[in-house]
């Protein structure tokens, strides 16, 4: 019996209101004749208290990816988002992560406006239900891959935790 706990790091991230799941996890250990914890991003306190071995993985090819972060505040104006997502031509994803739904909605009239994307090109996830429901987020959920006529993503943390994008194409990363 193998018992594989995905997503792993969430235990230690998340310890203190998780103590009672890690207590049973560790009893449910006990029944297995193996665990293996799985995580991206592994953390020294699980490490510790599970007494775990680290196997890396390494990719064979790096992605083309460049992240930016920009400290938006009250100040900061839209076209600052603007300017930071379309800086770099090289790549062929632009992707902006932003916890403001109407600063979104405010980038993507500005990009459409500029012309620098057609509303076709741009591509919301957010946890409106609009987005939620279109064919670019169940492809994103269901096969992880963004359609090609897709130049520029913006999101919320709707799809933050969970979601893999293993599109070939380069990708920009502005962080807001």
């Amino acid at each position: 019996k193998i018992l594989i706990i995905d997503e792993s790091h969430l235990l230690s991230d998340r310890s203190t209101i998780l103590f009672e799941q890690i207590k049973t996890i560790k009893k449910v250990m006990h029944y297995a004749d193996k665990t293996v914890f799985v995580s991206a991003t592994p953390n020294p306190l699980l490490d510790y208290v599970f007494k775990t071995a680290i196997i890396e993985v390494k990719r064979k090819e790096e992605p083309k990816t460049i992240i930016n972060t920009v400290f938006y505040n009250k100040q900061t104006k839209v076209i600052d988002a603007v300017r930071n997502l379309i800086t770099n031509k090289d790549f062929d994803i632009n992707y902006m992560f932003a916890n403001d739904k109407k600063l979104i909605e405010e980038v993507k009239q500005e990009l459409i406006k500029l012309k620098i994307y057609s509303a076709e090109e741009i591509a919301v996830f957010t946890a409106d239900l609009c987005d939620v429901e279109s064919d670019n987020y169940k492809t994103l959920v269901e096969e992880q891959i963004v359609s090609k006529k897709i130049k520029c993503i913006l999101s919320t943390s709707k799809i933050s935790e969970g979601v893999n994008i293993k599109n070939k194409e380069s990708v920009n990363f502005v962080l807001i």
